[in-house]
């Protein structure tokens, strides 16, 4: 994570050495509910939302480091 810190009149990024809890949280209340939504579906259909969940992580990446270029 990155925080911003004016110093004279300019914005310096400096990185934490930590998540901050929030940030841990959201992440732990996102697990679980994942986890609880795909418990009791069919393996076929599971593995359907892992692939289609992954297609879209990797587009947006794509799309993020072209700087929206298409």
């Amino acid at each position: 994570m990155c925080v911003c810190v004016c110093v004279n009149g300019r914005v310096s990024p400096t990185k934490n050495a930590h998540p901050s809890a929030y940030l841990q949280d959201v992440v732990a209340f996102l697990t679980t509910v994942v986890r609880t939504a795909l418990q009791n579906l069919p393996q076929n259909i599971k593995t359907f939302v892992y692939f289609d969940a992954l297609d879209h992580l990797a587009t947006s990446l794509k799309v993020t480091s072209q700087g929206n270029r298409r």
